[in-house]
């Protein structure tokens, strides 16, 4: 009842559910499946990794070199099978190394890989306890089978995500991205979802992925962060987007460049890659057009953006924030080079003082103006002196200057701002 009511009253201010359709809602329970099923293999695959450390470091350090020490590979996983201990590692033969790779699908290079993996096994290394290697070995055996098991239900999901996808009228127009395959284009589509009128715009859709930023102001404090509040499944696929993108597409790399000479991290540059990418795939999902380089990433470039220390065009950044990633941009550049854009930017750079111009009264005539004091450049060193300036205000100002000799008020001269007191003292 008290939900009948609600719709009945206050229906205007919730938001209504997609209307998604039946095959992209069935893709979208398989590719959630998959995902939570990799990130089970993953807890496995640490798991098992941390207690081979322990007691049998010549296996990893056996498949470091070819697969980075991914356990999830059939290969190591097969070998790990045969010798779950140093001990028994000692006693495998070439022979039985050959066909356990054999099993898994490798065809090249499989004899010559078969004596590396003998030799680096038989690798002198310190060892446990002939019943504690054991048991470690009991134990390493169990934890190898869940991995085996979480990897054949990562398979199966993910082909049946696949084979969904297939189907699907938006397939062509999300793989034809670069660094979209169809493991991470299914996951893409299975959040996005097919409802175009979900996302009117595409800041929408940045924001629910968590790539736009969040910009607080308050007063003169001005700060852009990172999104938390975010789809975490769509921002973990688009991180994987962004970092595949700028492996294979030029285009893709060379913006990736231009943010990080601007001072992003890396992080910050994939994320500021992610939200252009996904505001053009909002495009081209609305218009029905497939990718195109030449216009996403256009070679035109103003120049003021090739110029990493020009932070006056950003004047909605934090302050403190630009001046942190300027100094990071000279400090990456050239001696020389460092030197010209310093000389430079201090010529352009503006004046802070603030001349304030008397506005005239209506059916006044305009004051004539006096002509601006001069304070002479002494060449005499100014005492030392403790002086606490009055807050700016235009005209002239009565200052007193306080020494360790006299104290007398000296004369009366303009005041430009409190950065800077131009005034003299004379004994």
């Amino acid at each position: 009842m008290a939900l009948a009511n609600i719709l009945r009253t206050d229906a205007h201010m919730h938001r209504p559910l997609p209307s998604d359709t039946e095959l992209v809602r069935a893709i979208a329970v398989l590719a959630r499946a998959a995902q939570d099923a990799t990130w089970r293999r993953t807890k496995a695959l640490q798991e098992l990794r941390s207690l081979l450390r322990e007691y049998y470091p010549s296996f990893l350090a056996a498949f470091a070199k070819v697969s980075a020490t991914n356990l999830t590979n059939p290969e190591a996983r097969e070998v790990l099978t045969l010798a779950p201990t140093p001990g028994q590692a000692t006693t495998l033969t070439k022979r039985r190394i050959v066909a356990a790779l054999r099993r898994v699908g490798r065809r090249r290079c499989v004899e010559a890989r078969a004596a590396e993996i003998q030799q680096l096994l038989r690798t002198p290394q310190l060892r446990q306890p002939r019943l504690i290697e054991q048991a470690l070995g009991t134990q390493a055996r169990a934890l190898l089978a869940r991995l085996n098991t979480k990897c054949e239900n990562v398979d199966a999901l993910t082909a049946a995500a696949v084979a969904g996808i297939h189907k699907h009228p938006d397939y062509t127009i999300s793989t034809s991205f670069p660094g979209l395959d169809d493991v991470t284009g299914v996951r893409l589509l299975a959040e996005i979802a097919d409802d175009r009128t979900r996302f009117a715009a595409a800041r929408g859709l940045k924001a629910y992925a968590g790539s736009a930023p969040v910009t607080r102001a308050s007063g003169r404090t001005h700060t852009v962060t990172r999104r938390l509040v975010k789809n975490n499944r769509l921002n973990t696929v688009g991180f994987l987007w962004a970092f595949m993108a700028i492996t294979n597409a030029p285009p893709a790399r060379a913006h990736y460049q231009r943010r990080k000479q601007h001072g992003d991290r890396h992080g910050a540059a994939l994320r500021h890659l992610f939200n252009r990418m996904l505001g053009q795939l909002h495009h081209c999902l609305h218009q029905r057009q497939l990718y195109n380089q030449h216009h996403t990433f256009p070679t035109h470039t103003p120049s003021w953006r090739l110029d990493p220390t020009n932070y006056r065009r950003s004047r909605r950044r934090n302050r403190h924030v630009q001046r942190r990633r300027v100094s990071r941009a000279m400090a990456k550049m050239p001696q020389h080079l460092a030197q010209q854009l310093r000389t430079t930017r201090a010529q352009h750079r503006p004046s802070r003082t603030r001349h304030r111009v008397p506005r005239r009264r209506p059916g006044h005539p305009t004051r004539p103006q006096e002509p601006r004091y001069q304070q002479p450049r002494l060449p005499v060193k100014a005492p030392s002196a403790w002086f606490r300036p009055p807050r700016w205000r235009s005209g002239l100002v009565h200052a007193t200057v306080v020494t360790g000799r006299c104290r007398q008020p000296c004369l009366r001269r303009p005041y430009a701002g409190p950065a800077r007191v131009r005034a003299a003292c004379t004994r």
